[in-house]
């Protein structure tokens, strides 16, 4: 997918410890994660569930202390491989679909690019679209080019470009290809 789709956003759930997993299995959940590198994840320990299929037809036979370490074990794996791909955008230039200040820090925007990623850039005024002079303070809703300097497995940190549009951000995008 990642070689017909240039930046693909990979998303998966990993249950561990599910009836009857081995180390072997667990194992290979590993080398999936590894090998995939997915952007996002959500990943819990099996727990049976009354009415469902799992608990009616399967024995829960995987220990908590087994099922908790191999969650640890798959999270890290998750984190190390996300913080890498992160990396791997530091310097590129995203799309970013604001959703307002950041809740913990007013001084910072939020939003998310299209791979649904967090993304942080600097509370204020830039330029209405590219090489205007007018600026403006970004509004919920509105697409703002930015310029990847950070990245931590969850999130990207970046600094503003312009506000611009979907088919703008498009065909600039085009041009430099």
């Amino acid at each position: 997918m990642r070689a017909r789709i240039p930046g693909v956003s990979i998303s998966t759930d990993m249950i561990s410890g599910f009836c009857g997993e081995t180390e072997d299995d667990h194992q290979d959940t590993l080398a999936l994660m590894n090998h995939v590198g997915y952007e996002h994840a959500f990943m819990f320990a099996y727990s049976q569930r009354e009415k469902t299929h799992a608990h009616r037809n399967y024995q829960d036979d995987v220990t908590p202390e087994d099922k908790n370490r191999r969650l640890s074990e798959v999270i890290a794996v998750f984190q190390k491989r996300a913080s890498e791909r992160s990396q791997e955008e530091i310097g590129r230039t995203h799309l970013v679909l604001v959703d307002g200040r950041t809740v913990k820090r007013g001084d910072d925007f939020t939003g998310r690019n299209d791979g649904n990623k967090r993304v942080f850039f600097p509370a204020a005024e830039i330029p209405v679209s590219h090489g205007a002079s007018e600026r403006a303070w970004p509004q919920n809703g509105q697409y703002v080019e930015v310029k990847i300097v950070s990245g931590t497995s969850n999130s990207l940190r970046a600094e503003p470009v312009c506000i611009t549009t979907i088919a703008d951000f498009a065909r600039r995008y085009s041009e430099t290809q």
